[in-house]
């Protein structure tokens, strides 16, 4: 089955916070080197500064933001999926450190009545292996998921998601929860 339109609609938000907070980065890296060369000192400094300091920021924020988009580009190419019967134990913030006073930037993407974050859903699978798995979802799904999981110690669920990424694409089940939960955002 192709999954690659819910990868664009699951992995939209994670690709926007990758673009900014590469152009941040440019920026940061552009106003370091414009510095520097103001400085009156050896080329070999100047270079060692303008180039391996924002080599050193760019895999480091590569590793925490960027990494989740990258992945979910890959599955999407190949079309990597999994789908599961998982037991959903618990849900919680994704943080990214994409922004400095804020959790994540894709809240600053969507429409702020909607208060849409990075999440984490902590599962389990039949064999009782911990799987992790992603998603940007409102305030409104997630409070929705919560209440299912308290009220049911785990909520079971047959789920597709991207095999590298770990990004939700689809909930499986025909029931109305599953349908609201498909719904974008």
């Amino acid at each position: 089955m192709d999954f690659r339109g819910d990868f664009k609609n699951a992995c939209e938000g994670y690709l926007m916070e990758s673009i900014c907070v590469l152009l941040q980065l440019f920026g940061v890296s552009c106003v370091a080197g414009v510095i520097v060369a103001l400085f009156d000192c050896d080329v070999k400094i100047k270079l060692l500064v303008a180039i391996v300091i924002p080599v050193i920021a760019f895999l480091g924020l590569a590793f925490t933001t960027c990494r989740t988009a990258l992945l979910s580009a890959v599955d999407r190419i190949f079309n990597l999926t999994v789908t599961k019967q998982l037991v959903f134990t618990k849900i919680k913030d994704d943080w990214s450190g994409s922004s400095r006073w804020d959790n994540s930037l894709i809240c600053k993407f969507y429409d702020k009545k909607l208060i849409v974050d990075r999440r984490k859903l902590i599962c389990k699978d039949e064999m009782g292996k911990r799987v992790v798995l992603r998603s940007v979802m409102t305030s409104k799904k997630c409070q929705a998921i919560a209440n299912k999981i308290d009220a049911n110690s785990g909520w079971e669920e047959n789920v597709t998601y991207g095999k590298l990424s770990h990004i939700i694409l689809k909930y499986e089940s025909k029931d109305d929860f599953s349908r609201m939960l498909n719904r974008k955002l």
